[in-house]
């Protein structure tokens, strides 16, 4: 039970030493928190060596690739465990159990991020970017429409567009093919969230607009049009704070290189600092700080401004390095 519930929090790797050193560090915590059920056994490296084998059984068990005549037989797993005891058998039973539970009900990894975003990317055709990163994460998915003229009116639900937002990318797809074993969508277009800036938009062909632009030159991305204003409010709002969490992010990255810098020039401090050279060290430059320039939106007949775009401008702040020049004489 404790071995099923902990794979139940994430996948187990494919490589035997890694699952080796889970399976220690499994033991050892199991040992600590059960010291009655210990009791059973002769030495605690019973069960490192049990874990181990349940991890392999359930793999063997439940891998479609081996053939059902080359699978483990309960005699088999029982005979791969003799004498792990210390030089004893661990009680038949016991193992008999474990391995009829493991042939009943194979371990399963919860579902977590990662894995909800490698089933995403198994539903898109295309040549599309690696989706299923460690960091990355779904938000949300909603149907939009691209527009490509917002002053020329075309068909409702031309460009129908269906929208994966991560936490730090925004998919655009379109429906590929629908069967019953479930949707497929095919690759469009991408875009990260920490070059890009919301406005909202109404002209009288769309009512429900959505202007996505890069803060880096005031280029439009893509536009989009909601079916109604309560989709168009919650995917803003679900870009909006996944941009300043990508934002806050890049913020902390950039921190931490600039401080590792830093740690780099005061060991170079301390060095010439006892040089008889006398070599002049570098002086850090510092120039003053620009003013951080507001993106307006992009101009274009006929739309107008809604006063919630006013508080979608500052999605993400500037963030300015400096310098380190070093000077030697």
């Amino acid at each position: 039970m404790a071995l099923r519930k902990l794979q139940s929090h994430f996948r187990m790797p494919g490589e035997a030493q890694k699952i080796k050193r889970l399976m220690e560090a499994f033991a050892n915590r199991y040992c600590t928190c059960n010291p009655d059920q210990i009791k059973n056994f002769r030495t605690l490296d019973t069960i490192f060596l049990m874990a181990f084998a349940i991890i392999m059984l359930n793999t063997d068990s439940h891998n479609s690739s081996i053939k059902a005549e080359r699978k483990m037989k309960v005699e088999d797993f029982i005979r791969n465990l003799r004498a792990i005891d210390d030089g004893q058998d661990v009680d038949r039973d016991m193992l008999i159990g474990i391995y009829n539970r493991i042939q009943t009900q194979e371990f399963r990894a919860g579902v977590d991020h990662v894995t909800q975003v490698m089933k995403v990317e198994q539903t898109v055709v295309g040549k599309k970017p690696q989706l299923a990163l460690p960091h990355r994460r779904l938000v949300c998915y909603c149907r939009l429409y691209e527009v490509h003229d917002p002053n020329k009116k075309e068909k409702i639900g031309f460009h129908q567009r269906e929208v994966f937002l991560f936490n730090d990318l925004l998919l655009i797809t379109k429906i590929f093919s629908k069967k019953k074993s479930g949707i497929t969508y095919s690759y469009k277009q991408s875009f990260p969230l920490s070059s890009m800036q919301v406005f909202l938009f109404e002209t009288s062909h769309y009512q429900y607009g959505v202007r996505l632009v890069s803060r880096v030159n005031n280029k439009v991305l893509i536009t989009l049009n909601a079916r109604n204003d309560h989709d168009r409010q919650k995917f803003v709002e679900d870009l909006r704070e996944a941009i300043l969490e990508t934002n806050g992010m890049e913020t902390l990255r950039i921190e931490e290189e600039l401080q590792k810098h830093g740690n780099n020039h005061n060991t170079l401090d301390r060095h010439y600092a006892n040089d008889d050279s006398r070599v002049l060290m570098y002086e850090l430059m510092k120039p003053s700080d620009p003013s951080v320039n507001r993106l307006s939106a992009p101009d274009c007949p006929a739309l107008q401004k809604l006063p919630l775009s006013n508080s979608l401008t500052d999605l993400c702040q500037g963030t300015h390095a400096h310098d380190l020049l070093l000077l030697h004489f």
